[in-house]
């Protein structure tokens, strides 16, 4: 709508692309994309002004391996059991 300001959040990562206008999800596509820039095209009015935007780059998500629990709980159990025979 003309004279209507409009809020907008892109979000980009590895494999995700959403777009919220006033905080409804309107566009959201998963895949995979490569680390690189993101363009935004705007071909609906004329004389549109963009302010305020900002740009917030979250590391990595570094997934824990499967095996990471696993490993823990026999390292505990391996200390539980060194203490135990100490005491005794």
């Amino acid at each position: 709508m003309d004279n209507t300001t409009y809020s907008f959040q892109i979000n980009f990562t590895s494999t995700l692309i959403s777009v919220l206008v006033d905080g409804v999800l309107e566009l959201q596509v998963a895949g995979s994309f490569a680390n690189s820039a993101f363009g935004f095209y705007n071909f609906s009015q004329q004389s549109v002004r963009y302010a305020g935007i900002t740009e917030d780059i979250l590391p990595p998500e570094i997934p824990i391996p499967g095996a990471l629990p696993l490993m823990l709980t026999g390292m505990g159990l391996v200390s539980f059991l060194k203490r135990r025979k100490r005491k005794a």
